[in-house]
């Protein structure tokens, strides 16, 4: 039972094994489901001193429910309390698809598994795909938020889900303590430059497509990854800039994103019942924006929203 009307639903069906947690900060309840059996197409390697042999489904299971109470702290902290008093994170075969649904998260199976058995498994190191397995979880759990809390209104939209969470993403690893942490988030922004900016075998970069606004539209023959590479990196970006010109340490509240968190409440509270749009989120960020970003002295945000140009230059000078 959802205490909310949900627009969509998911489920899982499996012979899982549960672990409950409580964020005693948050109050939200989290449930790990994981299976003892690994599926028929990863078992080969569970046998004698196979690469999967020494998996420990409850141990990544628990580390999995520890990354998604501290993204759910913060996201709650960031962007206001989740309408869902409840999430269960679950095992799910796939190596490379995560996917979120009201108060249910899918996790691959490369979530479940150390960078050993991965290396072990591919013989190599990807570096891309070492992201996707930091990524995945605090991505999902964030569209508790972005995509479920607010659905976007159309496809021209999107990038308020999918780029939105890819930011709460890189948030999370921001927020994390200790200096691979750091290297980490460093490395995580360098990803998503990379996924904009490099240009594929015909030359054409995501970049150049087309802007956020397209969407799906992004996509052809000769731009096929364009769509992430815009609507999550860049979308990630464009809200990474706003934070990031928001910024004022002489708030009077000594917080100095302080202007940020409460655009982001505003923006989550306001739509609740209202599939937000662009024009929706360049409304609520300019009823927000510090004097500083006001550079046209009309309390606007045109020279940012539809300036393509602005984009382009904070990525290729950061």
């Amino acid at each position: 039972m959802t205490p909310v009307p949900v627009a969509v639903a998911g489920f899982n069906y499996g012979k899982y094994q549960k672990v409950d947690i409580t964020d005693n900060i948050t109050h939200y309840s989290i449930s790990g489901y994981y299976l003892t059996d690994l599926p028929d197409n990863l078992s080969q390697y569970a046998r004698g001193n196979g690469p999967l042999a020494s998996m420990a489904p409850r141990a990544m299971t628990n580390f999995a429910l520890e990354q998604a109470r501290a993204q759910m702290e913060l996201c709650t902290f960031y962007f206001g309390q989740a309408p869902y008093n409840n999430v269960a994170i679950t095992e799910q075969p796939n190596f490379n698809f995560g996917q979120s649904w009201p108060s249910l998260v899918y996790l691959p199976i490369s979530a479940y598994i150390d960078s050993t058995q991965r290396w072990q498994l591919f013989g190599t190191i990807d570096s891309n795909f070492t992201g996707f397995v930091q990524e995945v979880t605090p991505h999902e759990v964030a569209h508790q938020w972005f995509g479920h809390s607010v659905s976007w209104a159309s496809y021209h939209d999107q990038w308020l889900s999918e780029g939105f969470a890819d930011f709460a993403a890189g948030l999370f690893l921001e927020e994390a303590t200790g200096a691979k942490w750091q290297k980490d988030y460093m490395e995580y922004w360098n990803r998503q430059k990379r996924r904009i900016l490099e240009k594929n075998t015909y030359g054409i970069a995501s970049n150049d497509a087309g802007p956020l606004w397209l969407g799906l539209r992004l996509v052809s023959p000769k731009t096929r990854q364009a769509y992430q590479g815009v609507t999550y990196s860049k979308g990630a970006y464009v809200l990474l800039m706003l934070k990031s010109m928001m910024y004022d340490d002489q708030h009077t509240g000594g917080n100095p994103n302080q202007s940020f968190i409460d655009m982001m409440h505003d923006f989550i509270s306001s739509h609740q019942n209202t599939p937000a749009s662009t024009e929706s989120f360049k409304a609520i960020a300019e009823k927000h924006m510090p004097k500083q970003i006001d550079l046209q002295s009309n309390g606007k945000l045109d020279w940012f929203f539809l300036n393509g140009y602005m984009e382009r230059r904070y990525l290729a000078t950061n």
